[in-house]
């Protein structure tokens, strides 16, 4: 039986399967949390492991009784066994399939319902109660002097033994497993030992079987010298691992591998490692003993060594949090962005009432720029906390995320493993950027069901990454992760998260970040004094306008990186000693103009109507174009526009036609006319509901010619009864308009609430305009518009009028059909003649 390390208790709290395949064992018993290695011959058992072949797949073992493979039944197999997980299968290269097996629990084989083409069996697993009392633990001193006196007799046995065996003496049923797996016993014994349930019967079994290996062990010795007999077997092994090493020693290998041993065992010794994985990493030592340096596993094991002992396993209670002082870093640091700061605070509040329970997850949701790395790093720095960074953009295997098995080489632990490592301290924040940018898996086991892992708080204390293979208490780190857009993150992750929302930045807004922040920390870095330079709003203004399209600041902080740069590079030669950047000069610091920024209609016009668009950029205005021509009521869309805002255009249609008695638009015009609806920057997609509004006038005053305001700007959706609908991003449409010069926006009613959002200085220059209905909109966006009512004779005589045309036209299409049909009759029978 070869050990492999692999994690202990790592499924003992898992529900295991009450039907299980059961994989007869003839030369081997595998004990609970015990790993073994195992040859496959036997069709019947490939058959089993190739059908199971997957890791974590949980199987059954049982000791046959019947040494002949040919004649196993379900009457030959031991009704008490193991459960066990496959850890993993391979093939050597003489093509023998070996699998790797771990234990988990005791189970009863209660009944049978397959033996072909493998036994498949209804278990029962035996649960084992925690027993501690003056007997057992006296029983376990006694069977731990007696092992140690047996290593002392028996040369087979390695000297460290006793010291494995003395991790798990708190443990009575693991510490008697852990000793009738590692000893040298019959088959027989060591089932007997499987199926003692009770742990003082099965120590003190353990104990008359120990002392019967130090009786052979004592006559053995005693023959040896007296009669001088040939050599045992034991000793047989004893002096070619003697020979092993004299050949280790004249290659020069036995001083690297003993030095490289002893270092990891000081290592491991003085370590702060729970007793666990220190009884897993003395394991791993002793399997360096039978490889080579030179080899490969031999520097994949010590590599798996160095990483275990490189982290952060200490679990110190984090800081205190001090919410005041948190609330007053945060004012410090960040302009604006008050709702962002008070959820957080909120959030912060909830835990510190709850201290011992780990912090959920957030997610800061907002475009680029807006400060939400920044806010992680000051939240950091706030709560005592190391701060680290990265992002998992494309990420589309889970391994990058939660390792690989460090068994194949060239594997290494994921990003969190690596990211305790560098911080040194089990505590920190830790910000994953850009999750709604995961690659979607197909099946699961993707990267996002790794990230919940160890998101999920009522998982991540017993995280385990696949390189390590034991598992690592991740909930006393805060995790925080940063998303664009909400509705790219798979469901099952979103479930996980509190969303904090980073609204798009105002001019306002961007130019006092700039001048409190941005440019005194960038002059200060390359030396430049606050006298040296100046920067007026104008110009800022004007950078923000011309040299970015941004919903934050980090273009804005690129091009004033631009300007820094330049101006050290006039003060290296010498030319000023100050400089002053305005709206005039500042193409020479930062060239042509990048972005013509829009404007609005200089003069009201048929079917021209300014929109509202929200993008990842902030706000940004939207012309409208309809336009009318002869054809047969037909309706034309173009500029890249998605499926919802196609629906509108029908939508609004509909609406317009159902209202045309108002609008004074004759219903022939419907019928005579086609009608194209436009939306300029045809390379730039559009789509969205929010649009509706503005569809549904321009279709209204291209066919009443009726021109629409050009002061005025519009959003909202609307249904087929003319309700005015509720629209997002009302900060951003906002300050779209003021900065093309419109100062009357018309938006939906129930968007009244929105308007705390918006800055105070944006509140007071603009002039918000609320609908309830489509009806409403008309009267306030139509010049010269009044409502004419219904004269049903009228509409009457004008339905009679059009469907007569339309019989008309009808039976004129019959006519025609039948004279058609009548000539080719004709044509047909002469050419039968």
């Amino acid at each position: 039986m070869v050990l492999k390390e692999k994690p202990i208790n790592l499924f003992e709290e898992e529900s295991i399967p009450q039907i299980l395949p059961i994989l007869p064992l003839m030369s081997t018993v595998v004990f609970p949390h015990m790993v073994a290695t195992l040859p496959v011959g036997f069709q019947k058992n490939l058959k089993l492991i190739q059908d199971n072949s997957e890791p974590d797949t949980v199987i059954g073992l049982a000791l046959a009784k019947n040494a002949d493979i040919e004649k196993i039944s379900p009457e030959t197999l031991s009704k008490i066994g193991v459960a066990a997980r496959i850890v993993r299968t391979f093939t050597l290269s003489d093509g023998t399939l070996q699998v790797t097996l771990q234990g988990l629990k005791r189970i009863k084989i209660e009944e049978f319902s397959q033996t072909k083409p493998y036994f498949i069996a209804k278990i029962k697993v035996i649960e084992e109660k925690k027993q501690d009392s003056f007997e057992i633990n006296s029983l376990v001193d006694q069977t731990l002097d007696l092992t140690a006196a047996l290593l002392e007799l028996e040369p087979r046995y390695p000297k460290e033994f006793y010291h494995i065996f003395g991790l798990h003496s708190k443990d009575p049923s693991r510490f008697a497993d852990t000793v009738a797996s590692s000893l040298h016993l019959d088959l027989n014994s060591k089932q007997m030992i499987l199926e003692t349930l009770d742990i003082k019967e099965r120590l003190r079994k353990l104990i008359s079987l120990i002392e019967q290996e130090m009786e052979k062990a004592s006559l053995t010795r005693e023959m040896a010298v007296k009669a001088k007999i040939s050599l045992d077997e034991g000793q047989r092994e004893t002096l070619l691992r003697q020979q092993l090493r004299e050949i280790k020693k004249e290659l020069g290998e036995e001083e690297i591998q003993e030095k490289e041993i002893e270092t990891l065992k000081e290592k491991i010794a003085t370590s702060n490692l729970p007793n666990e994985i220190k009884t897993q990493a003395y394991l791993e030592t002793e399997r360096l003993k039978l490889l080579t340096p030179a080899s490969v596993e031999f520097s994949m094991i010590v590599n798996h060594l160095d990483w275990i002992l490189s982290l952060p396993w200490f679990s110190y209670p984090a800081p205190p949090a001090d919410l005041k002082n948190i609330e007053t870093t945060l004012d410090e640091e960040f302009y604006s962005l008050e709702k962002t700061k008070e959820k957080i605070l909120d959030y912060l509040s909830v835990h510190l009432l709850q201290q011992k329970k780990a912090l959920p997850p957030l997610c800061f949701l907002g475009p680029r720029g807006v400060g939400k790395t920044a806010m992680g790093a000051v939240l950091a720095k706030a709560m005592g906390r190391k701060f680290v960074n990265f992002s998992i953009a494309g990420v589309k295997d889970a391994a990058e995320v939660v390792g690989q098995k460090y068994l194949i080489p060239g594997t290494e632990p994921g990003k969190i493993i690596k990211t305790l490592r560098e911080v040194e301290t089990p505590n920190p924040l830790i910000m994953i950027e850009d999750i709604d940018k995961l690659k979607f898996e197909s099946i699961l086991g993707g990267p996002a069901s790794a990230l919940i892992e160890f998101l999920d708080p009522h998982l991540n204390s017993k995280f385990l990454d696949r390189y390590l293979g034991i598992p690592f208490d991740l909930s006393k780190v805060f995790f925080i992760t940063t998303a664009l857009i909400e509705e790219n993150i798979p469901d099952n992750l979103a479930d996980l998260l509190e969303f904090v929302e980073f609204p798009s930045l105002v001019e306002d807004e961007k130019i006092e970040i700039a001048k409190k922040s941005l440019i005194p920390k960038q002059f200060q870095k390359i030396g430049l004094s606050p006298e040296e330079i100046k920067i007026t709003d104008k110009a800022l203004l004007k950078i923000i306008h011309n040299y970015t399209l941004e919903a934050g600041v980090r273009k804005l902080q690129g091009e004033i990186e631009r300007i820094s740069h330049k101006i050290a590079r006039y003060k290296t030669a010498g030319a000023k000693t100050s400089w002053e950047i305005t709206e005039n000069n500042l193409e020479q610091f930062l060239g042509t103009p990048v972005y013509i920024p829009d404007t609005a209609e200089t003069k009201p016009e048929v079917g021209v109507v300014m929109g509202l668009a929200w993008t990842m950029a902030g706000g940004d205005i939207m012309l409208i174009e309809a336009l009318k021509m002869p054809g047969s009521g037909q309706i034309t869309s173009t500029g890249s526009l998605g499926e919802i805002i196609k629906e509108s255009v029908v939508a609004a249609l509909s609406y317009v036609r159902s209202r045309a008695d108002l609008l004074g638009i004759k219903y022939q015009d419907f019928l005579q006319h086609d009608i194209h609806i436009h939306l300029p920057s045809g390379a730039v997609p559009k789509d969205g509901p929010s649009a509706g509004l503005a569809i549904a006038l321009a279709i209204a005053s291209v066919l009443s010619d009726k021109p629409v305001r050009n002061d005025l700007a519009v959003s909202g959706e609307i249904s087929l009864r003319g309700r005015v609908l509720p629209v997002s991003g009302i900060r951003e449409k906002a300050s779209a308009a003021s900065r093309v010069g419109i100062k009357n926006v018309v938006l939906p009613k129930e968007n009244q609430k929105d308007l705390q959002e918006l800055p105070e200085s944006l509140r007071k220059q603009m002039n918000f305009i609320f609908v309830d209905n489509v009806d409403e909109a008309f009267r306030i966006a139509l010049l010269n518009y009044q409502e004419k009512k219904i004269n049903l004779d009228f509409l009457a005589s004008e339905i009679k009028k059009i469907v007569k045309r339309e019989d008309k036209r009808k039976m004129k299409k019959v006519s025609q059909a039948k004279k058609g049909t009548k000539q080719a009759t004709t044509k047909k029978r002469g050419r039968s003649r």
